[in-house]
């Protein structure tokens, strides 16, 4: 469907299935017929269906426009040229399609329903809510009502000038690795001969191996954006963000970590700009570990039919500053990537697909590295208000310098997969269970690790 102008990412990655009078949302034909439909070709009726579910939205108005000419006294024709219409953000067409199909059945409700979102994506609310309000007082099935609220709540929010939401998590973690020590106790180093002796291994001290420990965390978002200027198009937004954990046993790798951002974001039907600068700190075992400035130039677009193709062209340049011990972590990190989400409504499922290009340029050679990393997420609502995400992330490092005993110049082998289950309680509350495995191998088996991360946490939005 098509995106005001207004509405942020989180409404550009939103695709609702309805259903009305035994009908998805995403068809075009409504479900009554007509004296005419019988009168016109349904292969090139069909076929410009087929051409607006591909996405090419410029292509089937001109077809749904031709069939227009044709038969305008068709209900069927009407409505599905609406529906080609507002895809091709022509809404004062698409506006008195739908009107004319009302004309003719003022029981329609379908029909109602799609005006009133033509209206809402046009901006004009209170013609919208008007439409709205009809379909709610004819009581229809629980799917469309939630579908007509959640568009009413847009509304509302869109005609404030400032948007404010959170998010605070708070649970129990498991991690078997919390300190990401070596897998093996015998590191292989580069032979090192002293007098008759030849060392090719050297033994990991009980401290550097890997510690299990279990405790708490927790996190918190909060944002808030604020149209400037003229209603519409640019925004500024801030967030500020924070996580913390706190360990049974392994006090010395708690960590925390907060970041703030300013954002300025405009945005157009199917794009979206984000200009943001951000600062953010971690920290562990109560000490600050690096502090890191940077920007986030990012680019969203959205194609397909309802904008069910989302684009994302994402950057990123951070100055990092390590504590004193770590001085040789100093550097710029940088990284380019492409990512793509793709929505199917009528199975209730989002994978997103993104690989991106980095590299880290570290005061010292030895740690200054090229990478390549390719991810997938795939997210699934099952009944219940059940949502299963799974995740994979494969990422190939090369190291610019040998480390003096390293037996071989370093390169990495870095994946994760990682599996959870939100159930939703309320609205605005619900609970998570995550796992995450990490196995990093190496050339140089000093940075070879696994680690098991599992969680239990309950969320709450506002």
């Amino acid at each position: 469907m098509g995106i005001p102008r207004r509405l942020w990412l989180v409404a550009m990655a939103t695709t609702t299935m309805l259903t009305l009078n035994g009908m998805h949302a995403g068809a075009a034909a409504p479900p009554k017929q007509d004296a005419t439909t019988a009168t016109f070709p349904g292969a090139r009726f069909n076929e410009a269906q087929r051409v607006l579910d591909a996405g090419d939205t410029d292509r089937s108005y001109d077809l749904f426009a031709e069939l227009f000419r044709e038969y305008p006294d068709s209900l069927q024709v009407n409505f599905a040229y609406g529906m080609a219409c507002r895809a091709a953000g022509r809404f004062s067409h698409a506006r008195f399609a739908f009107e004319r199909v009302l004309m003719a059945d003022p029981t329609h409700d379908r029909a109602r329903l799609e005006l009133g979102r033509t209206l809402a994506e046009a901006g004009l609310w209170s013609m919208a809510q008007r439409e709205f309000d009809t379909v709610l007082a004819h009581d229809p099935p629980a799917p469309v009502r939630e579908t007509v609220e959640s568009y009413m709540a847009r509304m509302e929010r869109q005609s404030r000038r400032s948007f404010f939401a959170g998010r605070v998590d708070v649970g129990l973690l498991y991690d078997d690795n919390v300190n990401i020590g070596p897998e093996s106790d015998q590191i292989r180093i580069r032979p090192v001969t002293i007098g008759p002796f030849v060392f090719d291994a050297l033994e990991t001290g009980k401290e550097a191996r890997p510690v299990e420990d279990y405790g708490l965390y927790a996190s918190a978002v909060l944002s808030d954006a604020v149209d400037i200027g003229s209603r519409g198009g640019w925004l500024l937004a801030g967030q500020l963000s924070g996580y913390a954990n706190w360990l049974e046993d392994a006090h010395d790798y708690e960590s925390q970590f907060y970041e703030f951002s300013l954002d300025a974001r405009y945005a157009t039907r199917r794009c979206l700009l984000q200009l943001p600068a951000f600062a953010a700190q971690t920290r562990r075992g109560g000490d600050r570990l690096v502090n890191v400035f940077g920007v986030a130039p990012a680019l969203l677009y959205a194609t397909g039919h309802q904008g069910n193709r989302q684009w994302r062209t994402l950057s990123r340049v951070e100055w990092r500053d390590f504590e004193e011990d770590r001085k040789a972590y100093n550097g710029v990190y940088a990284t380019l990537g492409e990512a793509l989400r793709m929505l199917f409504p009528e199975r209730n499922l989002a994978l997103d697909v993104a690989g991106r290009l980095f590299h880290d340029h570290t005061d010292a050679d030895i740690y200054r590295h090229t990478g390549i990393e390719g991810s997938l997420r795939l997210e699934a609502e099952l009944p219940c208000n059940t949502r299963l995400h799974g995740r994979a992330r494969y990422a190939y490092l090369t190291f610019e310098e040998r480390e003096p005993l390293a037996p071989e110049d370093r390169r990495d082998d870095f994946l994760e997969l990682g599996a959870g289950l939100s159930f939703r309680l309320r609205p605005q509350w619900g609970i998570d269970v995550n796992y995450t495995y990490t196995d990093n191998t190496s050339t140089f088996d000093l940075y070879e690790y696994q680690r098991n991360v599992a969680a239990l946490s309950t969320w709450i939005t506002f």
